[in-house]
């Protein structure tokens, strides 16, 4: 079968290469998780000890609930006293604002959180001085604590570990003030990938290496640089038509925000800045805050210390703001915020990521950028999905990066529960060549889909050597998806400049709702060009690049909204299925004259995504079977008026060649324009009866596949500007419940190649075994699952490697030290949601009772491929026997354990009530309960 990959795909004898590089050592995390694995924590085998630990909880208060001034401590009643009055806040903000150079408007907006958080501080002082005292109660030790005011009302209560956190977070909902209790994660930084290694390719730009300096720079030089950010880009993201339509865009007035290792911000790029907004006028980063100090990693031992100064120690933050917010940069005009989430080496978590959100939100930011993932997730239980309600609310935009683990399958988009909405970005670029050259997308941008097969990522932009300022000074040329998310967060601020430049030309004020979260992906995805493959007729999945790369000029000459703006079908469809598209004309003045579409169904090539553990060869797991899409209305006109609407109707039906076989399956859904008046008229001014000309703007060539050019410059002025529409869909050819969650042994049939059989041996040999750790914490904080700890040297207190090998575990250790002492070793290729534990009589194998359940949906990433790792039970000796109540495990006596996980859910699945795969798995090994 010829190669749908964009790039070079992966190769057996390349996999090969890679085993022998692998096979020295068993534990080479895949880029996505190789910073946990630098020993931010210490070390690469072994395990954290549970003493001098801490974890950290998240609460968010109810709105509504008050507290008895009886039950505050007189130490917290004196702070509240103490607090800053809503009115001066309030000053102060927007005094702040001023200072900036930001208008009345957002001065006022800013203004009502800063008061609005004032008035919330006495009440937040004392009801974590309350929940304080709930936990020294339980025997925890409060080492820190940090309001939560914006985003909601709440705090971060870090404790000292080696208690059990499940019984304090127990507790501490049963506090009436208390709506929701999460455990803190950790989050580790989406590292830049090295491309230094790869081979050269030759184009317009010709070769450079990702680590390299761009010739004749020099340390410290001034922002206008022979080289920028988007040099190479701007035809097929639409930048330069953008420039010509409408000059001058630069992302004035727009405050672009990242939340990452810190900033540079002494750089001349950056303003020369002696701190944050100082000098007023000059520097370019006017809010930030060091939300953890240089020594934090974010292990369980580490406690974060906040500052004034988010300098960068690990060169991530500067080279990121410097893509989205310098004269190098794609939006030179936004002003930059600095967040800083990240030490100097090892990861962020929760606990810092939430607080500096909040700080963002109440700063004024318009657009964060995130660079924090941990594979992938479910986002129902995840704190993020209540931050970032908030933050949108708010008129907050937020970007974040798909991840840089392409060659590891799907599902590795980075967190789906990290930053719930954000405009998920994925990265285009073959390797040094310009993507104006070739648009391609990056090998190692991560794939997605959602683990309910919704949109993600939801667009690419360019990602690969791309010119960034480093914290020397230098420009150097960098590439990951780290870089493709601040492309975009500065294509949003030219998008905001512009929407506001209309209204004011309109003399109207411009609508929250035309700026928010929900319009700004909704545009950016209906206006994406798409991505071709090397099969003619075929685009890349929308699991690999959502609706494709982005279209700055589309995004904001377009005025029609497309509903939805994806479409997901039902897993195992076997029947034709019909919906609808409705397109809805939003231009503040009326529809002048008729528009018609041509709707287009361009497929894109199929995924086999069973057996993911071994990682996606897109050689051989992809497939040419595609579903029939029939455009029941192959035309479709908008007609003139206020608020014109018109359907669009389709037809799915999947062949034989396509559900004989698991397979994820998409394409798009194009929508072309039609002129409706000839190219002489189209040229002329506005008729005397005050009618729009109207022009088409394909802003691609007529190959179906979407091979983006630059058409010539629109004429003068038009007045409407009708652009190529497209909505991504995407399915699963077979019942969704039938993949598989755990990764099965396969055994390779060519004996020359033993790429399957060595790893198939490793899953044999570790997975599904009882682990003990006695006194053990996860490597990285608040994660169920240990992915720095080898398995099964973790197992320091013993590894099952048959099914009736006895393990002894000691009952007081359990009690003493529940969170890591006993483990299971698992290997899931698909997100679980969750994961339950069932206790067996060890002889029989009847079902005693069952320990505390475990959400796996955010604290549980996705495993790695080829890695086994060890899962903490949090098991304190105490379980739910079967007929209720509660037991205590007894000594002498001798126990199975079996677990249940519960798989992802299609969406159109989960709303046609149909449940999710639930797949049980003997775990292998008999405990002995000792003293």
């Amino acid at each position: 079968m010829a190669s749908h990959h964009s790039l070079a795909s992966s190769s057996k004898q390349q996999q090969q290469q890679h085993l022998q590089l692998r096979r020295p050592r068993r534990h080479q995390p895949l880029l996505l998780l190789a910073l946990l694995a630098a020993a931010a924590c210490g070390h690469l085998l072994g395990h954290a000890s549970a003493q001098n630990q801490h974890a950290s909880l998240i609460v968010r208060f109810k709105p509504e609930e008050e507290l008895s001034t009886s039950s505050v401590p007189a130490a917290a009643a004196a702070a509240a006293a103490a607090a800053v009055s809503p009115a001066a806040a309030a000053e102060a903000a927007a005094a702040a604002v001023a200072a900036r150079g930001f208008d009345a408007d957002e001065q006022q907006r800013v203004s009502a959180m800063a008061a609005a958080a004032a008035a919330a501080a006495p009440r937040i002082a004392a009801l974590t001085a309350t929940l304080s005292s709930t936990a020294e109660q339980l025997g925890f030790r409060v080492l820190q604590n940090t309001p939560i005011s914006v985003v909601f009302q709440g705090t971060v209560l870090a404790v000292e570990a080696g208690g059990d956190v499940e019984q304090l977070k127990k507790m501490l909902l049963q506090n009436p003030a208390v709506e929701k209790v999460w455990v803190s994660a950790a989050r580790p930084l989406v590292k830049p990938v090295d491309l230094s290694k790869q081979p050269a390719s030759t184009g317009s730009s010709g070769s450079s290496s990702s680590s390299s300096e761009a010739s004749g720079v020099k340390p410290g030089a001034k922002a206008a640089a022979p080289t920028a950010a988007t040099d190479g880009s701007v035809v097929t993201t639409g930048l330069s038509r953008l420039a010509k339509r409408h000059p001058g865009l630069d992302g004035t007035g727009t405050l672009i925000c990242m939340i990452d290792t810190g900033l540079q911000y002494t750089l001349p790029a950056f303003g020369g800045c002696s701190g944050i907004n100082a000098p007023v006028g000059s520097c370019n980063v006017v809010v930030g805050r060091d939300m953890v100090g240089s020594k934090y990693d974010g292990s369980p031992g580490s406690l974060p210390q906040e500052g004034d100064a988010p300098l960068d120690c690990y060169d991530h933050g500067t080279k990121v703001a410097s893509v989205a917010g310098t004269a190098n940069g794609v939006a030179p005009g936004a002003k930059l915020g600095i967040y800083r989430i990240f030490g100097c080496r090892g990861v962020a978590t929760d606990a810092v990521i939430i607080p500096a959100l909040d700080r963002a939100v109440k700063d004024g930011c318009h657009i964060i950028n995130l660079s924090a993932a941990s594979g992938s997730g479910f986002e129902e239980r995840s704190p993020y999905a209540d931050v970032m309600e908030a933050a949108w609310e708010k008129g907050v935009l937020a970007v974040k990066s798909a991840g840089n683990s392409g060659t590891s399958g799907v599902f590795f988009e980075s967190d789906v529960a990290l930053a719930v909405g954000s405009i998920t970005v994925g990265s285009i670029g073959a390797g040094s060549i310009d993507v104006d050259d070739i648009m391609a997308i990056s090998d190692f941008s991560s794939f997605g889909p959602h683990p309910a097969l919704q949109l993600s990522p939801h667009i690419c932009a360019p990602g690969s050597y791309i010119k960034a300022y480093s914290k020397s000074g230098s420009i150097t040329s960098v590439s990951g998806t780290s870089f493709s998310c601040p492309f975009m967060a500065g294509v949003l601020a030219l998008w905001r400049q512009g929407k506001q430049q209309e209204a004011k030309a309109a003399g109207r004020a411009l609508r929250p709702a035309e700026l928010s979260q929900a319009s700004a992906l909704r545009a950016i995805v209906s206006t994406a060009d798409m991505v071709r493959s090397q099969t003619p007729g075929l685009v890349e999945p929308i699991a690999r690049c959502g609706g494709g790369v982005i279209q700055a000029d589309a995004l904001l000459d377009n005025q029609i909204n497309v509903d939805p703006m994806m479409i997901q079908l039902s897993s195992n469809l076997r029947r034709p299925w019909v919906t609808a598209i409705r397109l809805t004309w939003t231009g503040a003045a009326p529809l002048a004259n008729d528009v018609t579409f041509e709707v287009k169904h361009v497929p894109a090539y199929s995924l086999d995504i069973t057996n993911n553990w071994y990682g996606t060869d897109l050689e051989s797991n992809s497939n040419n079977a595609t579903a029939i899409v029939t455009a029941l209305t192959p035309r479709v006109t908008l007609r003139a008026g206020p608020k014109p609407t018109a359907i669009v109707r389709l037809n799915f039906t999947l062949p034989a060649e396509l559900t004989r076989r698991p397979l994820l399956y998409s394409g798009i859904i194009r929508l072309l324009p039609i002129t409706t008046r000839s190219s002489s008229s189209s040229n002329s001014s506005s008729n005397s009866s005050g009618s729009s000309n109207m022009t088409s703007n394909s802003n691609t060539t007529s190959n179906s596949t979407g091979n983006s050019t630059d058409p010539p410059a629109p004429t003068p002025n038009p007045s409407v500007i009708f652009v190529p529409l497209v909505i991504p869909y995407q399915g699963y050819s077979q019942d969704y419940r039938q993949l598989p969650i755990m990764a099965r042994v396969i055994n390779s049939s060519d004996d020359a190649n033993d790429y399957y059989d060595y790893y198939a041996n490793q899953l044999a040999e570790h997975a599904k075994a009882l682990c003990y750790a006695p006194r053990s914490a996860p490597s990285a904080a608040g994660n169920l699952m240990d992915y720095q700890a080898d398995v099964p040297y973790v197992c320091d207190g013993g590894f099952a490697e048959a099914m009736a090998m006895w393990i002894n575990v000691s009952l007081e250790v359990l009690q003493d030290s529940p969170e890591c002492s006993l483990r299971v070793t698992l290997a899931p290729q698909t997100p679980m949601q969750w994961l339950y534990v069932d206790l067996l009589h060890a002889r029989n194998g009847t079902k005693i009772g069952s320990l505390q359940p475990l959400d796996t949906s955010a604290n549980g990433p996705l495993v790695s491929t080829h890695e086994v790792w060890s899962w903490c039970l949090g098991f304190n000796g105490t379980y739910t026997p079967v007929g209720g109540g509660s037991a205590t495990l007894t000594v002498g006596f001798k126990y199975r354990i079996a677990v249940i996980a519960v798989g992802p859910s299609a969406a159109r699945d989960a709303a046609n009530k149909i449940p999710p795969r639930r797949e049980r798995v003997l775990i292998r090994g008999v405990i002995n309960v000792v003293p």
